[in-house]
């Protein structure tokens, strides 16, 4: 039987084209440029299957032609790169292909090491972000890309510049409507900003509503979430004005209620964090160590980018086929002028849930991605588990 469930996957992967063939990079780029609206979508989605669609060997060898080749144009870091520009472009399905293909890099080590070479393109990735609320195939992807790359202390004070812990706690007003994926990833990236002195003090005028979200989420059914969330107010309760506030609004009862019903796992962050509201510290600044956290998350076996994809082009020549028949390059291919792919760091395994609430920065753990609303049904129906309100804490 077991043979027989892993059968369909293996001939998944045995039809999957792997690509061989060496392109045409500076036609693509063109392309990708100056070329219409559908022709980019596709081509940006057909960069991304080269990476998601072939097997890790393959995968590696193609990201590093892109890199090699700077297929998004990341090289130069102040200036707007090409596919900062596709971002901002006025077609959905070009934005949309655009943050897909983005996440796909940010989803690897190597990837993410060239995305961040442009500074502009992180900017561009919060604007595209704080421009808008609601849950898109579109906002999930650029939402994804952003905290894959708030590892590093220096893009973190770029985000927190860019009001994105503000921006995080609106949209987070909004959990009954969001997907899965999008509440781990907003929770997990405000978690690694409010890490920063800058990040906890960006909350303090939110105070009463960020630490009233947290306090619904005490008690949501998946240990991951719970952490992101344990996380966040063991940073928040370090500042003096959030931990009155907390008191304020009973947390203290409602932490003390949680502990009794939580996981071994979360019962111990929970009891760090009933500590920390009862005690007189105060928030200490950054030391003056900027040198950026190592991103030592390993890649994943599954890239992100292609779930959920709307593109639909009847009759027209897709992925490796629109590759091969566009820009396949004929002659000998000469040795590039860039610089090697960089390296992204030596290799572990995703982060273990901490018995203390966490204290480097972490990215979620790699899920199947669910766009699938969050509701209050009954967890065996598939909905959140009821959590008690903060606000009505006695």
């Amino acid at each position: 039987q077991q043979q027989q469930q892993q059968l369909p996957r293996q001939q998944k992967q045995q039809q999957l084209p792997q690509p061989q063939q060496q392109l045409d990079y500076s036609k693509m780029k063109s392309d990708l440029k100056r070329s219409s609206n559908t022709r980019k979508a596709l081509l940006l989605q057909a960069i991304r299957w080269r990476l998601t669609r072939s097997l890790a060997p393959v995968r590696d060898g193609a990201l590093r032609d892109f890199i090699s080749n700077d297929i998004l144009g990341c090289a130069s870091p102040s200036s707007e790169c090409a596919i900062g520009a596709l971002l901002r472009n006025g077609d959905p399905g070009v934005q949309e292909q655009a943050a897909r293909l983005v996440n796909a890099f940010c989803s690897m080590g190597m990837g993410r090491a060239y995305i961040t070479q442009s500074t502009h393109l992180v900017r561009t990735l919060c604007d595209v972000a704080i421009a808008r609320l609601d849950d898109t195939h579109t906002q999930r992807n650029v939402l994804g890309s952003i905290q894959k790359i708030s590892l590093k202390k220096s893009l973190q004070a770029l985000m927190i510049d860019a009001k994105l812990p503000h921006w995080l706690i609106e949209f987070l007003k909004g959990v009954e409507s969001l997907s899965d994926y999008s509440l781990r990833y907003a929770l997990a990236l405000l978690m690694n900003l409010t890490l920063r002195t800058a990040g906890k003090k960006a909350c303090i005028p939110s105070g009463a509503i960020i630490l009233r979200l947290l306090g619904d989420l005490l008690e949501y059914d998946d240990t991951e979430v719970c952490s992101y969330v344990n996380g966040i107010l063991y940073s928040l309760l370090s500042v003096p004005e959030l931990r009155s506030e907390g008191k304020t609004l009973g947390l203290g009862e409602l932490l003390s209620s949680s502990i009794k019903t939580s996981p071994p796992e979360i019962k111990s962050q929970l009891k760090y964090i009933l500590g920390q509201l009862g005690s007189d510290s105060t928030v200490q600044e950054d030391s003056g160590d900027d040198a950026d956290n190592e991103d030592d998350e390993e890649d994943p076996e599954v890239i992100e980018g292609d779930e959920e994809d709307t593109l639909t082009m009847d009759e027209s020549v897709t992925g490796e086929t629109l590759l091969a028949s566009e820009y396949q390059f004929y002659e000998v291919a000469k040795p590039s002028t860039l610089k090697e792919p960089l390296a992204a760091g030596p290799m572990r395994t995703h982060a273990k849930l901490f018995e203390v609430p966490c204290t480097r920065p972490v990215t979620p753990l790699n899920r199947p991605y669910s766009a699938a609303p969050i509701s209050c049904l009954s967890p065996e129906m598939g909905g959140r588990k009821a959590a008690r309100s903060i606000s009505t804490a006695k």
